[in-house]
């Protein structure tokens, strides 16, 4: 039985529909599953992640400069510091097409690994890490304990890249110890202390000092009693003092 004219036209119309509609699925899809896939940087090298953020936002063609995603295949990020591996899956932070920061999570659970040492203090693997223009900017410890020239602190945050000071480095430090002694037998009382401890590397001087109101103990050398300070400045790897802003 043949197939009349009005027949015909009504399956070509319904082929036009099917056509039309896989040609809106492919325009509306493709494009987010390529958007999905970008390539991230970190000094040159590119990174290829996988990003659900990226792929589920509401407006195709809006600038998304910051997202979350997980890397393909596996890394060598070399730092002034050593070296991060990033293995399948990590989950890192990006912003502007730059790598910005890596979750703690990937160390704690293997993804990631890594040997940074700043100042001679070996990091603790579970870290949280950011960057900066390809370098690192901040590590967060929260609270791990590591050593400093023989000296246990609890660290909160390293920070790589102070902006509103000109130390190098400074450092959220909670002290271990009750007693730490500096080279010339200054003594310093640090049992309830939470600070920060500032290296001025050019300078070759430390500065530990607390937040507004808050001060710590400290016995010069000579001296038979302990005074309240607001900060003190003393030379590096916990030598000689210098000088203190009392606490008054």
């Amino acid at each position: 039985m043949e197939m009349g004219e009005a027949d015909k036209k009504v399956l070509d119309k319904r082929k036009r529909m099917i056509i039309g509609i896989i040609v809106t699925v492919l325009v509306l899809t493709v494009p987010r599953v390529i958007t999905a896939f970008p390539r991230v940087w970190h000094d040159g090298m590119g990174i290829r992640v996988f990003s659900i953020d990226r792929m589920a936002r509401e407006n195709l063609f809006a600038r998304m400069d910051s997202f979350e995603g997980r890397v393909l295949g596996n890394h060598m990020l070399e730092t002034e510091h050593g070296e991060i591996r990033l293995g399948r899956g990590s989950l890192v932070g990006v912003f502007d097409l730059g790598l910005d920061g890596i979750r703690d999570e990937n160390f704690r659970r293997g993804r990631a690994s890594h040997n940074l040492v700043v100042e001679g203090i070996v990091m603790p693997q579970n870290i949280r890490v950011a960057f900066r223009h390809s370098r690192i900017a901040l590590l967060a410890l929260d609270r791990q304990e590591v050593i400093v020239s023989d000296i246990f602190l609890r660290i909160g945050n390293i920070n790589l890249s102070p902006r509103e000071q000109v130390a190098e480095i400074r450092m959220g430090v909670g002290f271990v110890p009750e007693y730490v002694s500096l080279e010339d037998s200054t003594q310093l009382y640090l049992a309830r202390f939470f600070g920060s401890l500032d290296i001025y590397k050019n300078d070759e001087r430390w500065v530990l000092s607390g937040p507004r109101d808050s001060f710590l103990f400290v016995k010069l050398s000579g001296k038979t009693d302990f005074t309240r300070y607001r900060s003190i400045t003393f030379r590096p790897n916990w030598g000689e003092f210098i000088e203190g802003e009392l606490f008054e």
